[in-house]
Protein backbone atom coordinates (compact mmCIF):
# COMPACT_ATOMS: atom_id res chain seq x y z
CA UNK A 1 0.00 0.00 0.00
CA UNK A 2 1.61 3.21 -1.15
CA UNK A 3 -0.13 5.31 1.53
CA UNK A 4 1.61 3.54 4.40
CA UNK A 5 5.16 4.01 5.49
CA UNK A 6 7.00 1.62 7.68
CA UNK A 7 9.48 3.61 9.74
CA UNK A 8 12.14 1.20 10.63
CA UNK A 9 14.61 3.26 8.67
CA UNK A 10 12.69 6.35 7.57
CA UNK A 11 9.27 6.77 9.07
CA UNK A 12 7.05 4.17 10.63
CA UNK A 13 6.97 2.55 13.95
CA UNK A 14 6.60 -0.97 15.23
CA UNK A 15 5.91 -1.55 18.90
CA UNK A 16 6.72 -4.99 20.28
CA UNK A 17 4.30 -6.22 22.92
CA UNK A 18 3.99 -9.54 24.71
CA UNK A 19 0.66 -10.87 23.50
CA UNK A 20 -0.52 -14.41 22.92
CA UNK A 21 0.19 -15.59 19.38
CA UNK A 22 -2.78 -14.51 17.27
CA UNK A 23 -3.31 -13.08 13.79
CA UNK A 24 -6.16 -10.63 14.29
CA UNK A 25 -7.93 -7.82 12.48
CA UNK A 26 -6.46 -4.52 11.26
CA UNK A 27 -7.87 -1.38 12.88
CA UNK A 28 -7.61 2.26 11.87
CA UNK A 29 -6.60 4.29 14.92
CA UNK A 30 -6.16 8.05 15.44
CA UNK A 31 -3.24 8.70 17.81
CA UNK A 32 -2.36 11.86 19.67
CA UNK A 33 1.26 12.00 20.78
CA UNK A 34 2.58 13.08 24.17
CA UNK A 35 2.40 11.87 27.75
CA UNK A 36 -1.04 11.35 29.24
CA UNK A 37 0.20 12.43 32.68
CA UNK A 38 1.03 15.96 31.47
CA UNK A 39 -1.94 16.73 29.22
CA UNK A 40 -0.24 15.34 26.08
CA UNK A 41 3.10 17.14 26.45
CA UNK A 42 6.40 15.41 25.68
CA UNK A 43 6.87 12.13 23.82
CA UNK A 44 4.80 8.95 23.73
CA UNK A 45 1.15 8.09 23.15
CA UNK A 46 -1.41 10.25 24.91
CA UNK A 47 -4.69 9.22 23.24
CA UNK A 48 -5.70 6.40 20.88
CA UNK A 49 -9.18 6.23 19.36
CA UNK A 50 -10.71 3.93 16.76
CA UNK A 51 -11.54 5.64 13.47
CA UNK A 52 -15.07 4.50 12.68
CA UNK A 53 -15.14 5.58 9.03
CA UNK A 54 -12.34 5.23 6.53
CA UNK A 55 -13.05 8.19 4.28
CA UNK A 56 -10.10 10.46 3.53
CA UNK A 57 -11.41 13.39 5.57
CA UNK A 58 -11.51 11.31 8.76
CA UNK A 59 -8.27 9.50 7.98
CA UNK A 60 -6.33 12.69 7.38
CA UNK A 61 -7.28 14.62 10.50
CA UNK A 62 -4.02 16.50 10.88
CA UNK A 63 -2.69 18.24 13.93
CA UNK A 64 0.73 18.98 15.35
CA UNK A 65 0.59 15.89 17.57
CA UNK A 66 -1.73 13.58 15.60
CA UNK A 67 -1.36 10.63 13.26
CA UNK A 68 -3.59 7.93 11.84
CA UNK A 69 -2.33 4.36 11.76
CA UNK A 70 -3.25 0.81 10.89
CA UNK A 71 -2.88 -1.38 13.95
CA UNK A 72 -2.78 -5.18 14.08
CA UNK A 73 -1.44 -8.14 16.01
CA UNK A 74 1.21 -10.36 14.42
CA UNK A 75 2.18 -13.27 16.60
CA UNK A 76 3.38 -11.73 19.86
CA UNK A 77 3.78 -8.23 18.43
CA UNK A 78 1.53 -5.20 18.18
CA UNK A 79 2.19 -3.58 14.79
CA UNK A 80 1.49 0.14 14.38
CA UNK A 81 1.93 1.47 10.83
CA UNK A 82 1.60 5.26 10.93
CA UNK A 83 0.28 6.83 7.71
CA UNK A 84 2.61 9.59 6.55
CA UNK A 85 -0.12 11.56 4.80
CA UNK A 86 -2.03 11.81 8.09
CA UNK A 87 0.78 13.84 9.70
CA UNK A 88 2.00 17.41 9.39
CA UNK A 89 5.64 18.01 8.53
CA UNK A 90 6.31 19.25 12.08
CA UNK A 91 4.80 16.04 13.54
CA UNK A 92 7.01 13.92 11.28
CA UNK A 93 10.13 15.87 12.25
CA UNK A 94 9.41 15.98 16.00
CA UNK A 95 8.23 12.42 16.62
CA UNK A 96 9.94 10.44 13.83
CA UNK A 97 12.91 12.60 12.79
CA UNK A 98 15.42 10.75 14.96
CA UNK A 99 14.55 7.34 13.47
CA UNK A 100 13.04 6.24 16.81
CA UNK A 101 9.65 6.74 18.42
CA UNK A 102 10.29 7.69 22.05
CA UNK A 103 7.93 6.60 24.83
CA UNK A 104 8.55 8.70 27.98
CA UNK A 105 5.89 6.74 29.87
CA UNK A 106 3.88 3.54 29.38
CA UNK A 107 0.53 3.65 27.60
CA UNK A 108 -2.34 1.29 28.40
CA UNK A 109 -4.24 0.55 25.20
CA UNK A 110 -7.95 1.40 25.70
CA UNK A 111 -10.35 -1.45 26.36
CA UNK A 112 -12.39 -0.88 23.17
CA UNK A 113 -9.25 -1.19 21.01
CA UNK A 114 -8.20 -4.38 22.81
CA UNK A 115 -11.67 -5.84 22.28
CA UNK A 116 -11.54 -5.09 18.54
CA UNK A 117 -8.05 -6.65 18.31
CA UNK A 118 -9.45 -9.67 20.22
CA UNK A 119 -6.90 -9.47 23.02
CA UNK A 120 -7.41 -8.93 26.76
CA UNK A 121 -5.22 -5.92 27.48
CA UNK A 122 -1.65 -4.73 27.37
CA UNK A 123 0.72 -1.85 27.93
CA UNK A 124 2.89 -0.24 25.25
CA UNK A 125 6.31 0.53 26.73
Amino acid sequence: MKRMIVLFVIMSCVFMVNVASYAGPILRIQFEFGRKSCDCCGFGICIAEIILTIDNDNLLTKGDRKASAEVSIDGKSLIINFLKESMTESTINKYFGSGYFIMEENYVLPKEICEKLKIKSFIIK
